[in-house]
């Protein structure tokens, strides 16, 4: 296949000497099985070329090839290079995002075959951090993504010791407070208050282990936050139709983004939960989609209403890349065709109604959860009924929705007996 590929600019020359020149015909197929375009190939093997000659100079090992050699590699690429595309790469400083995405799918493809070996994400932290991580996974039960949030807390903060150069066990309270507050985020108390709550749970098993010293855990900084104090951000039905409207759905992206925003107005579901599902949590004969809850790890089934089922339909037919194998309902549009994630549900969202003029604060994918149980308390739904629509483990969760409904409340103070006559 890579002679497909030949060209006066890059030959097969630069590999035949190269302990890659094997490996090249299976990188081709499998990226192309991933729906990359020739153009992309074309420029990704100039990239690897380049990347050979690196290889052969700094003599490192076909084995030993890792995403560590990516970030060396552009800068000799971009220092020392002489072969094709070296002026390019001089005058362009996007050039290295290009080579770091050539590079980073190569050595993917080395890695996925066994050819080159995969790191351990746990090599690079502590011994301490990772076994903390296990009591969380196997005596807590935390949820992957909670110990995935604590884990990025605690490394973060071993790697804020180790710039002062400090450990664990030589730190002193005025370090926990300067990393916290290094942190703060005026605009998310809330991200705030749970890194701190993070700090707390890694410390007492840090103390449980005799690791840290006992003065250190009563001096991480607190702010009284009242629980529910402020008000739930919540979209006008004129808002969520306009955002809906404008979409183009003549085109992928537009009958993508138009199915997921289906079914957060429909469903008021999480931004992760939607990210989370595949091709085949839909019944279509049994006309259902199963949920599976991001917080409560329970699995909802709701029912498949026809504004989502024509939706999905629509983008199933016209807008799903054709030649992915990824079973994720939701696939980004460009190679290589993954899952969309949480924060990808979010910028559809944020763009969305940006392009459709809505003014807020508040742009996230929750907005339309939020939007979706005021409208259901509007209309006289039972709080248990919204709470079991939202999933909700805890009824107090939904409660504080009511606080939105002012208006309506103050409708039914007028009507109560010895109200203004």
């Amino acid at each position: 296949m890579l002679r497909e590929f030949r060209s006066r600019r890059i030959g097969l020359d630069g590999y035949q000497s190269s302990v890659l020149s094997p490996h090249i015909d299976g990188y081709l197929k499998w990226m192309t099985e991933r729906g990359y375009s020739r153009v992309t190939l074309h420029g990704y093997l100039g990239h690897i070329r380049a990347f050979s000659a690196f290889q052969k100079k700094r003599r490192i090992e076909l084995k030993a090839i890792s995403d560590n050699h990516i970030q060396d590699f552009v800068r000799w690429y971009q220092k020392s290079y002489k072969g094709p595309f070296a002026r390019r790469a001089e005058n362009s400083p996007g050039m290295g995002k290009h080579q770091a995405a050539a590079m980073k799918s190569f050595i993917g493809y080395l890695q996925e075959q066994g050819i080159a070996s995969k790191p351990n994400v746990d090599e690079a932290i502590p011994r301490i951090i990772v076994q903390y991580l296990e009591y969380l996974r196997v005596h807590r039960g935390l949820s992957e993504v909670t110990i995935g949030r604590r884990r990025k807390c605690a490394v973060k903060f071993h790697q804020f010791l180790e710039n002062r150069s400090l450990d664990f066990g030589s730190m002193h309270p005025k370090d926990i407070e300067d990393f916290v507050m290094a942190a703060e985020n005026p605009r998310a108390p809330t991200a705030r208050s749970s890194q701190v709550e993070f700090m707390r749970g890694f410390f007492r098993y840090l103390r449980a282990n005799r690791l840290v010293p006992e003065t250190c855990e009563p001096f991480l900084p607190s702010r009284r936050r009242y629980r529910d104090a402020a008000l739930p951000t919540v979209l006008q039905p004129g808002d969520v139709r306009k955002t809906l409207q404008q979409l183009n759905r003549s085109v992928p992206t537009g009958r993508r983004d138009y199915a997921i925003l289906q079914m957060l107005k429909t469903y008021g579901l999480r931004g992760g939960e939607v990210a989370a599902l595949s091709l085949s949590d839909i019944d279509w004969r049994a006309e259902v989609i199963r949920v599976r809850q991001t917080k409560t790890r329970r699995t909802l089934e709701l029912p498949l209403l026809p504004p989502v089922a024509r939706s999905i339909i629509a983008y199933l037919k016209a807008g799903r890349p054709k030649a992915s194998t990824n079973r994720a309902l939701f696939l980004n549009t460009v190679a290589p065709y993954r899952g969309m994630t949480t924060g990808g549900i979010w910028q559809v969202v944020a763009k969305a109604l940006h392009q459709a003029g809505v003014k807020s604060h508040k742009r996230g994918s929750h907005i339309f959860r939020h939007t979706k149980a005021t409208d259901l308390l509007r209309v006289g739904a039972p709080l248990k009924s919204i709470s079991d629509v939202l999933g909700h483990k805890n009824p107090n969760s939904t409660f504080w929705y009511c606080k939105v409904a002012v208006a309506d409340l103050r409708q039914v103070a007028l009507e109560l007996p010895g109200g203004a006559q």
